[in-house]
């Protein structure tokens, strides 16, 4: 685990999110993305919906929305599922500076949907 407060702080963070969030929504098929470190496509479908889009600034969001959008349009059974035993480590930002940075920079990729 980490030993500084703002790494310590994310890590709190993404297991309510990741655990909390995403096995809640879950529940009623509405993840509304599987991010990046942890996500898992099926190949078929993701190219389908058209892949990553060069111009995306939210490629985990707009990849589900897309994918899901695509299933909807066809008429197909989907399920955006959630395995709260995968494992994954990431780094977290080491300072306030890099954090807010980071945040500005997932805000700003929100707004862009």
């Amino acid at each position: 685990p980490p030993k500084a407060l703002i790494p310590r702080f994310q890590e709190l963070e993404y297991i309510r999110s990741y655990l909390l969030g995403k096995m809640g929504w879950e529940l009623i098929n509405s993840v509304p993305n599987v991010s990046g470190g942890l996500g898992m496509f099926d190949k078929d479908v993701a190219i389908k919906a058209g892949g990553y889009g060069a111009d995306s600034h939210a490629e985990d969001m707009d990849m589900m929305t897309r994918m899901a959008a695509h299933m909807m349009n066809n008429r197909l059974d989907y399920k955006i599922g959630y395995i709260p035993l995968s494992c994954c480590w990431t780094e977290g930002p080491p300072n306030i500076q890099i954090l807010g940075r980071q945040r500005t920079r997932w805000a700003s990729r929100l707004f862009q949907m």
